[in-house]
């Protein structure tokens, strides 16, 4: 689809990120200023459409898995209207308050949202935030209550607290810890406290369990992910939460959670009835690194993010040590995740990516290789597929949208940020 006719590019530069532009609709790619974020169109439409196909596809008959992407992976507003409108998204997941102000409150405010901020608040000064926002969907009869997570009675009474002389709705999810050992209740009987504890609260309504694994999305091999979902503390958990609520006459609506790497498996245990997938939309280096096996699916999806940089300085060409030294350092790409991998010309030996400090890196070709004068020019762009690609946006103001070899769209990344 054209985004210029979709109403999606970006005309002008908000008030709100008065930042300078690296690129203009209409520009050719070459002229882009580095280092900048550049999204695929093509790809990055196809790994829309792809997902809701590959969740069919795989659904068992009678099944109505939900779809509720994760925003933290690109934090733009026109991205988020995009997965509803052609990607079969029917909310939102905000990690931070930052990221659902920048919805609620951003260029695509009028908008009706489904926001459920999946990490838990636990300060009065972020109640306030909270409290704003629900305000704002409020004044949208077809945006939905926004919905939080608890694994603490602390948390429950910040809310309360909160929503004590309103008559706005909340709702409310409990995290249950299935594996990562970060957040969530570690057992039934405390889910259930909890959950009794939320029903007493006529502005609170209990919506059901959010069960995330985060360190599973990387496990390489596609047998380990399935067999964690799988797994008596996982699945096994949910369902003695499940049996627990349901003996004590509490109605548990909806089980979510998943991610780019296990989805398929969630989907499978027959225990969630919605996939909170984020990264699919641009598919990062280390979730191409994950061992490829037949029904993975993260290797349908294709790689769309990149970043633009430069070559800045070239020295030592025709010899064993040459210098290529690139304008995107740990300022413009993430590393926590291993370096990014670059992409060179098919006839190319494989070259390595070198953090060079906060502004430059350094293309490292094999050992033993010498790269020739005529191979690499100053001021050529070279690719960089981020290693994560969540916290290499975080890094940028825009995202660069290009079809071809011209750019279509820019998007403002509104909900950038450490994410109060």
């Amino acid at each position: 689809m054209s985004f210029l006719k979709s109403g999606l590019a970006l005309k002008s530069v908000p008030n709100y990120f008065p930042k300078s532009i690296p690129a203009k609709i209409g520009d050719d790619a070459c002229n882009i200023d580095t280092p900048s974020l550049v999204v695929d169109l093509d790809a990055f439409e196809y790994n829309l459409k792809l997902l809701p196909n590959i969740v069919e596809s795989i659904s068992a008959k009678g099944q109505n898995i939900k779809i509720r992407p994760h925003y933290k992976s690109h934090k733009c507003p026109s991205i988020s209207v995009l997965q509803h409108e052609i990607g079969g998204a029917t909310g939102i997941c905000c990690a931070k308050i930052t990221e659902a102000e920048s919805l609620v409150f951003g260029s695509q405010s009028s908008r009706a949202w489904d926001i459920l901020i999946t990490n838990q608040v636990a300060s009065e000064r972020k109640m306030e935030r909270i409290y704003n926002v629900i305000k704002k969907l409020a004044e949208n009869p077809q945006s939905a209550p926004l919905g939080v997570c608890v694994d603490d009675f602390f948390q429950i009474s910040l809310l309360e607290k909160m929503l004590a002389s309103t008559s706005f709705k909340l709702d409310v999810y409990i995290e249950l810890n299935v594996g990562q050992e970060r957040c969530g209740v570690n057992c039934p009987a405390e889910a259930l406290e909890i959950a009794q504890r939320i029903t007493s609260f006529t502005s609170f309504n209990f919506k059901g369990l959010l069960a995330y694994n985060g360190s599973n999305q990387h496990n390489r091999s596609h047998l380990e992910r399935s067999e964690t979902v799988m797994s008596s503390s996982f699945k096994g958990k949910i369902i003695s939460c499940l049996d627990t609520f349901k003996e004590n006459n509490i109605k548990c609506q909806i089980v979510t959670g998943g991610g780019t790497g296990s989805f398929p498996y969630e989907i499978q245990s027959g225990v969630f009835q919605e996939i909170q997938p984020g990264s699919y939309i641009f598919m990062d280096a280390d979730y191409y690194s994950n061992f490829t096996e037949l029904g993975d699916h993260n290797h349908a999806f294709k790689k769309s993010s990149f970043v633009y940089s430069r070559i800045q300085s070239l020295k030592g060409l025709d010899s064993l040590n040459p210098r290529i030294i690139l304008d995107a350092g740990l300022k413009a790409i993430s590393l926590d995740s291993g370096p990014p991998e670059v992409l060179l010309p098919q006839d190319y030996p494989k070259f390595e990516y070198l953090n060079q400090g906060d502004e430059h890196g350094k293309l490292v070709p094999p050992i033993g290789c010498i790269v020739g004068s005529k191979q690499f020019k100053l001021g050529e762009i070279i690719k960089l597929v981020p290693g994560h690609c969540d916290p290499t946006v975080n890094m940028h103001n825009f995202l660069i949208g290009i079809r071809g070899n011209k750019v279509e769209t820019v998007w403002p990344i509104e909900g950038r940020g450490p994410g109060h």
